[in-house]
């Protein structure tokens, strides 16, 4: 796998532990309480569950192969959500977001490169809510419609991540600072009416410009019923973001034996820090995925080993590995991505090279028709699976 995943450290106070508990807190920037009360799921560095296991608990639903063409040649998908029956996709190498129908046709890309009224020069991040489609251009937010009308922009701190509110209201995932090396050292903002109301989610200054990260796709925020969570690179906690007033609460953590209590204070200095990180202070999760009271993510350790993990919110440790094919012969490649679906099935991203058509031939009708039906140069197949434990759960 490719890396890329979150960029930020929240040190002291946070409890290392995985929570499912989500208290509201009064001051929006004082999110270093108390939570020794909060559920905690630990994760062993010595487990590594046998792959079929997680075969067992995710079925093969279908596959989606993108249309290629001159118009719509993907190098590295970096935001993917599912909007009304259309999957849309950035890619940052291109800077462009490109719309496809649920059958994978091409249907238009959305091209603002620019340093003029209406473009920007990055493209970070988008979001799609009421048929409005949100872009970051790293520091500033623009509005278009799904006809890529230009609404308006305006100006923000910058960031690797955002969530649209009605009412004119934004949150900003800003990472460690986005590399900016700037004064304020939050890795959270949120504005109404085009001003920052409030920060939150600080990290000590010497972590700034920090990066780490995994695969294709990426999730600073995720919803999930009504609920919005947000993630904060080489963070132990996940939030939920008030629909309100954007403040946080901790609601998600993990916890490993190997970093214990080790934390990054606040006047850690670089070599303090240096050597934190690498006892592993700080668990690193990605690919957050949530129904009901399961969670899933992708964990990286501190030796840079990456597994999968299928959790309760009740402590139970499901599925702990590294799986690499599905009964399909397919590579597993998870990734995160928004949806309208309430159902959300995993979601996987495969390159045509990456699959393996001659070495796998004839072990699976799948991996048969997309021999037959996709060429090594072409855009990449989403592959979906469906959540086989959660039918188990409902008695079906």
């Amino acid at each position: 796998m490719k890396e890329m995943l979150p960029t930020n450290l929240k040190y002291a106070g946070h409890l290392i532990g995985l929570i499912l508990i989500c208290a509201c807190c009064s001051n929006p920037q004082d999110n270093h309480r108390d939570t020794q009360d909060v559920r905690t799921i630990i994760l062993t560095s010595e487990r590594n569950d046998n792959p079929a296991l997680l075969n067992s608990l995710f079925a093969y639903k279908h596959h989606i192969a993108l249309e290629t063409n001159d118009s719509c040649l993907l190098r590295h998908l970096s935001k993917i959500q599912c909007y009304k029956g259309d999957i849309y996709l950035s890619d940052r190498f291109t800077r462009k977001i490109y719309a496809f129908s649920k059958e994978g046709k091409f249907k238009r890309a959305y091209d603002h490169y620019g340093n003029g009224p209406g473009e920007y020069l990055y493209l970070t991040d988008f979001c799609i809510r009421q048929d409005t489609l949100h872009i970051l251009g790293r520091d500033r937010w623009l509005r278009y419609t799904l006809d890529d009308t230009f609404l308006d922009a305006r100006p923000v701190e910058p960031g690797i991540g955002l969530y649209a509110f009605p009412d004119d209201r934004l949150a900003l995932n800003r990472g460690l600072g986005a590399a900016t090396g700037g004064d304020s050292h939050y890795s959270y903002s949120f504005y109404a009416s085009g001003k920052k109301i409030f920060e939150d989610v600080p990290f000590n200054p010497h972590l700034t410009g920090r990066a780490f990260t995994k695969g294709e796709g990426s999730n600073s925020f995720y919803t999930y019923d009504d609920t919005v969570f947000a993630l904060f690179p080489f963070n132990d906690t996940i939030y939920t973001v008030s629909k309100q007033d954007g403040t946080l609460s901790p609601c998600l953590a993990i916890s490993t034996p190997a970093n214990g209590k080790k934390e990054i204070r606040p006047d850690a200095g670089r070599q303090e820090i240096n050597k934190a990180l690498r006892e592993g202070a700080s668990p690193r999760m990605h690919a957050f995925h949530k129904w009901g009271e399961y969670v899933f993510f992708i964990y990286t350790n501190p030796q840079g080993n990456w597994q999968y993990v299928l959790a309760r919110e009740n402590g139970e440790v499901v599925f702990q590995g590294s799986p690499r094919l599905d009964d399909n012969c397919l590579p597993f490649h998870i990734v995160p991505y928004e949806s309208d679906n309430p159902h959300r099935p995993v979601m996987s991203v495969l390159r045509p090279e990456s699959i393996g058509f001659k070495v796998h031939a004839g072990k699976s009708k799948v991996l048969d028709e997309l021999a037959r039906t996709v060429n090594l140069e072409d855009n990449p197949i989403l592959v979906f699976y469906e959540p086989k434990f959660l039918m188990s759960t409902d008695g079906q």
